[in-house]
């Protein structure tokens, strides 16, 4: 027996862009992203992370599409089944595709089953098209000299430059 998962994929815009995708629990990662990029009609040459994550969508940790040689220790899409990550109804994944423009897509299981053939991720179109460019991501600052004293910087700068 193999084991289907039917995966929603939203993109996160103020618009409705939905796609579910059906995919073996057998399949690499790899194979997800792949799946994502074409139903998204994405460039498939740019970088990607999937990042675990929980009930209230927070990121977890990484498994990247390449290693970079800055960790020995990461997780890739390669050499992880989808089984591993995801096992029942609910659970989640983050989905950060293009390092730079951060299109950002939430995965979440919305059904399983048992079937007794392995066949091609199959791609639906639910809802929405995507826009041109990746939608901008607000990130929020506070003002921390209004929150902390900051030490004076007292030091030197010929200190520290280098002589010949």
């Amino acid at each position: 027996m193999n084991r289907n998962y039917r995966l929603r994929v939203v993109l996160d815009t103020e618009e409705d862009v939905i796609r579910d995708i059906v995919i073996s629990a057998d399949e690499k990662l790899s194979r997800l992203h792949e799946s994502v990029v074409t139903a998204f009609n994405l460039y498939p040459g740019e970088m990607a992370s999937f990042y675990r994550s929980n009930g209230d969508w927070e990121q977890g940790a990484e498994i990247s599409l390449e290693n970079f040689g800055y960790a020995s220790e990461v997780e890739l899409m390669v050499d992880k089944k989808i089984g591993d990550m995801l096992g029942a109804k609910g659970d989640r994944l983050i989905y950060v595709y293009d390092l730079l423009n951060l299109w950002t897509f939430f995965l979440e299981v919305v059904a399983t089953e048992e079937t007794t053939d392995a066949s091609e991720p199959l791609i639906y179109k639910i809802k929405g098209e995507r826009p041109e460019k990746a939608p901008a991501i607000m990130m929020e600052s506070i003002n921390l000299s209004d929150e902390v004293d900051l030490p004076e910087d007292d030091f030197e700068q010929e200190e520290y430059l280098y002589e010949d």
